[in-house]
């Protein structure tokens, strides 16, 4: 009986505290939306920005994010240039004007509803660059025959560099859309992905998890914390890639400014924190009222034939 007794209890507990539970509606903070530049300046590019907004965190915004009545102005050394013209949905393009190597360039975006976004930027001068070298079947990596890259940098002493190498491949193949001429073709550009074993150039990546020192990357961005005023020699492997036997590579070795380089490595840390115990990643940005970035870049480029 007693036993009995307790179950009934129990019971009777329970369902007392199911009955005392209370919804709480709790209010979210409503979002505003941000103005978001994007511009990478190089000196021999058209000054073009991208102007878009933010979205609202909380909701399924799907909605066109470009801003088409957005006022772009750019300042070369504090005078005013000029504004930029509205060329398609959210590209803003001067007509003739491209920026300097050393000088100093402010973006001002205002659009109604939206408080002015701007940010400031020097265009970076090009580190020397030399002996840009192509080789094909330099290295066999397991199963694969990999070609190599190789150049000079001649790192500027006592001042923080910034580098970015991408190769790429530009391929013709036959258009075979349009059977009746068998001459059209369609240019098709494609990474190349890049061995690298080099520790100078790895310091934003992670040892894998075999050991191995190894890191690929179709984009390589690094710093010259361990090449400070050296003349450096740079070399990445090139995994084979689909080919027609008519194909042009492409190599870019680039000198970018900090707010690039911190943008494109915070992207990546975000593009690789995805593990459920991982901490958010914030993408860098360098505008004042909105978000983005404005970078710049000169680069050296060279070109083989295979």
């Amino acid at each position: 009986m007693k036993t009995h007794n307790k179950i009934i209890l129990s019971v009777a507990f329970f369902s007392l505290m199911l009955s005392c539970k209370k919804e709480v509606e709790v209010k979210l903070p409503e979002s505003k939306y941000q103005l978001v530049m994007n511009c990478i300046m190089s000196e021999d590019s058209l000054f073009t920005v991208s102007v878009t907004r933010t979205k609202k965190l909380y909701v399924d915004d799907n909605a066109n994010t470009d801003v088409t009545n957005a006022t772009v102005s750019i300042y070369e050394n504090g005078v005013f240039i000029e504004d930029l013209k509205h060329i398609k949905a959210d590209i803003y393009q001067s007509p003739s004007f491209k920026p300097i190597n050393g000088k100093e360039y402010k973006v001002v975006i205002k659009a109604e509803g939206y408080s002015d976004a701007e940010a400031t930027e020097t265009l970076i001068k090009q580190a020397q660059i030399s002996n840009i070298i192509f080789e094909e079947n330099a290295l066999v990596k397991q199963s694969d025959t990999l070609s190599k890259i190789s150049f000079e940098i001649s790192d500027p002493p006592l001042v923080k560099n910034y580098y970015e190498l991408e190769v790429l491949m530009v391929t013709y193949m036959p258009d075979y859309r349009n059977p009746n001429n068998s001459k059209d073709s369609i240019r098709n550009i494609f990474p190349y992905f890049m061995l690298i074993n080099d520790e100078a150039l790895k310091e934003n990546f992670s040892p894998s998890l075999d050991g191995n020192s190894d890191y690929t990357t179709n984009n390589l961005q690094f710093s010259d914390k361990y090449i400070d005023g050296k003349i450096y020699n740079v070399n990445a492997y090139l995994f084979p890639s689909f080919t027609t036997g008519d194909d042009t590579i492409i190599v870019n070795v680039k000198s970018v400014s900090k707010s690039y380089y911190e943008y494109k490595r915070t992207v990546l840390e975000q593009t690789n924190s995805g593990g459920p115990f991982s901490e958010p990643v914030r993408v860098f940005t360098n505008v004042k009222g909105g978000t983005g970035i404005l970078g710049s870049y000169s680069q050296s480029k060279k070109y083989f034939k295979k």
